[in-house]
């Protein structure tokens, strides 16, 4: 009669705290009671008296002289699997190199998209103040292109009349600043003439962000309405090694030349920042600027406050409230009934926005605004990519390891617990990682230039950013290493050394490998299929014949107002080019045609619709 094997969780119990030397007896002597309990008492009797047996040998003596021999033992174990890792994978070079190659890839782009999201989510972190900054935001009632959905629209565009209202009905804001790109204005200077950006800020601009002044006084920096303040690159580009500072230059602003003193130096705008300036000067300059103070249904001027220590963005809203019927209550009313709004909508209000925020809003259209879903796709495809890594390094694993299974048999018929075999694999696994983290940080070296072209960065080398390309890089390989060793070494540990060592050809008839290599060509095909539809809109981009010959026509800004001088400048310069053959003929815009910034409204045949609307001859 065959009788039944005692209960394997107390073995198991019972290998693990039993040292090996002592675990041999005190089974064999188990066993023994335990047949002998089956004849006389029955099996269930027999099972609970040998797991009562095991749980009485759990006692101090027996632990303590496991400890000291597994504290005598580890360092050897460990040296010993290091050794054995590193032969097997220098061994087999061309598995380890293909295995290396994958991973590295892998690695690499996940450090690659490390950089990018850490990129994302660093913009406009370095002000001082940032808790505190808020960029003003229009929310309008749409009456035109309403969408059931949203029936709001946002935007950054305010009225330049609303700073001085704000800071002198709201005594939580302490200090306000408009913020608008102006294009590009000429700048003279030793007779030589420099096309730059121009932005238009108020003083308080240097109070509420934290752009470094090189020289110069800062709270004095726009107290003339004639200084500027040059961005570090410009004043180089202009100024070569002179000291621009009070240094005069002759600034032309729409047309109009201007006198300006040169009152400072500012750093550049950093590569995470929301705001991009060129030369910066007081709004006053700008064209119209007197006129639109008053004006409350012109919206071209964007707005950034910083709140006082004790006051938060809520405590705004009873300022905005009063400024809007104040300055808008008349004309919102006149709409309200226009337009049968009923009672109960706003149709118009202010909301606030952080700084720290305004870059992954898409809710407003910014200059460096970001969608944050690119984030999430090129996150998607790192998983993916090191997901058919490690698929890669599991299927290599298996099918090359029928060479293996002699050594996995012979280790266990001279006492290896499959333990010790489970760590040696993973081992190995993690030596391959920690190699493909080497190869990875040079690919990531090499291909970042390329990759800040195309995602649009400007991501260095320096110092934080190495620390953090390491410390990504290390932290996946681990992980990559813990979960592509860890199906090869459970299987393969799991070996029966009689039947191993009695045929020791043929291949290893793992069941998940077949799965495994369909999913890895599944997705690879995948993502194959994607790249060649994303090649193929971006050569239809390129290639698209758009109607015209773009390399045979010719933008010319001209800095000028919309004017009858300007209609009269661009009829002379009409004439004057009539005498060059190579010119066919000549069009004016008011703005470049591929850019609209006007859209108006219109009732036709009683429904509402909206244009971008272009002032162009014939």
């Amino acid at each position: 009669m065959k009788l039944p094997d005692p209960p394997k969780r107390a073995i198991r119990f019972l290998e693990w705290y039993c040292p090996p030397s002592l675990a041999e007896g005190i089974l064999g002597d188990l066993y023994e009671e335990f047949d002998q309990d089956v004849i006389e008492n029955g099996e269930q009797y027999a099972r609970r008296r040998f797991t009562w047996n095991v749980i009485r040998f759990f006692r101090p003596g027996i632990l303590l002289r496991n400890n000291i021999n597994h504290n005598k033992y580890t360092n050897n174990m460990w040296s010993n699997y290091l050794k054995i890792a590193g032969r097997n994978l220098a061994k087999r070079k061309m598995y380890s190199f293909i295995n290396a190659v994958g991973l590295s890839v892998g690695i690499a782009f996940c450090m690659l998209i490390f950089l990018f999201i850490q990129d994302e989510q660093s913009f406009d972190k370095f002000h001082t103040n940032k808790e505190s900054i808020y960029r003003v935001e229009e929310k309008a009632y749409d009456t035109w292109d309403q969408d059931p959905s949203e029936p709001y629209v946002y935007s950054a565009w305010l009225q330049a009349g609303l700073r001085d209202a704000l800071l002198e009905e709201s005594p939580q804001v302490e200090y306000a600043t408009r913020f608008n790109d102006g294009g590009e204005a000429a700048i003279q200077f030793n007779n030589e003439v420099y096309s730059e950006d121009i932005t238009f800020i108020d003083q308080d601009f240097f109070e509420i962000f934290s752009f470094e002044s090189l020289a110069g006084g800062r709270d004095r920096f726009l107290e003339d309405k004639y200084n500027v303040v040059l961005p570090v690159e410009i004043a180089e580009r202009i100024f070569g090694d002179e000291d621009p500072l009070n240094k005069t230059v002759t600034v032309s602003i729409y047309g109009e030349n201007q006198q300006m003193t040169v009152s400072g130096i500012i750093e550049d705008a950093p590569s995470n920042s929301s705001l991009a300036y060129g030369i910066l000067t007081s709004q006053v300059n700008r064209p119209f600027f007197e006129e639109n103070l008053e004006r409350w249904n012109n919206f071209n001027t964007p707005l950034f406050i910083q709140l006082n220590e004790y006051s938060q963005p809520e405590d705004v809203q009873s300022g905005f409230e009063a400024i809007i019927e104040k300055h808008m209550g008349s004309n919102l009313e006149e709409q309200r009934i226009e337009y049968s709004i009923p009672e109960d909508i706003t149709i118009f209000s202010y909301d606030l926005t952080n700084i720290q925020d305004i870059h992954l809003d898409t809710k407003i259209s910014w200059t460096r605004s970001s969608d944050p879903t690119y984030a999430y796709i090129l996150g998607g495809l790192g998983l993916l990519i090191l997901l058919i890594a490690c698929i890669n390094y599991i299927s290599l694993a298996l099918t090359s390891s029928a060479g293996r299974r002699a050594e996995v048999g012979i280790r266990k018929a001279i006492g290896a617990h499959r333990g010790q075999l489970m760590t040696q694999f993973s081992i190995e696994a993690l030596l391959l990682a920690l190699i493909s983290l080497i190869l990875a940080c040079a690919l990531v070296s090499l291909f970042l230039p390329k990759f800040n072209e195309f995602t649009s960065k400007d991501i260095i080398m320096d110092g934080p950013t190495i620390l953090t390309m390491v410390g990504t890089g290390l932290l996946v390989s681990l992980l990559i290493g813990l979960i592509s060793g860890s199906y090869p070494s459970i299987y393969l540990s799991r070996l029966n050394p009689t039947i191993v060592l009695k045929k020791l050809t043929g291949q290893v008839k793992a069941g998940f490998t077949r799965p495994l290599v369909v999913l890895q060509y599944a997705l690879s095909g995948m993502l194959i299929i994607c790249s060649m539809i994303m090649l193929r809109q971006m050569d239809f981009l390129a290639t698209k014949e758009l109607g015209y010959n773009e390399e045979q026509v010719l933008v010319i800004d001209t800095d000028g107002p919309i004017s009858r001088e300007a209609n009269r400048f661009i009829e002379q310069f009409r004439l004057k080019v009539d005498q060059y053959p190579e010119i066919e003929s000549v069009g004016a815009t008011t703005l470049s045609f591929n850019r609209g910034w006007s859209r108006n409204g219109y009732i036709i045949d009683g429904e509402q619709r909206t244009a971008y609307v272009y002032g162009v001859d014939e």
